[in-house]
């Protein structure tokens, strides 16, 4: 699945352990209890995206946008 086909669809608890999704757009998504282990975050947007009980250890989050998503639950080490 490339980074393009994830926007507007709805990830809740999908494995997407060490994928790239560099550059992506996921604004508004519900990531609920996502498995984002080890994954690439760089330049993304997940400004008002859902990742309660998302598992994000390991992850390379850098030059991304948060703002208002709702990180309740989620691993972040």
């Amino acid at each position: 699945m490339t980074p393009a086909e994830l926007v507007g669809a709805v990830q809740v608890g999908r494995s997407l352990a060490g994928v790239s999704l560099a550059d992506t757009d996921l604004r508004g998504q519900k990531l609920d209890g996502a498995d984002l282990r080890g994954a690439t975050l760089t330049r993304v947007c997940l400004d008002g995206a859902s990742l309660r009980g998302a598992d994000l250890g390991g992850a390379k989050i850098t030059a991304s946008s948060v703002r208002n998503a709702d990180l309740s639950g989620a691993r972040l080490d």
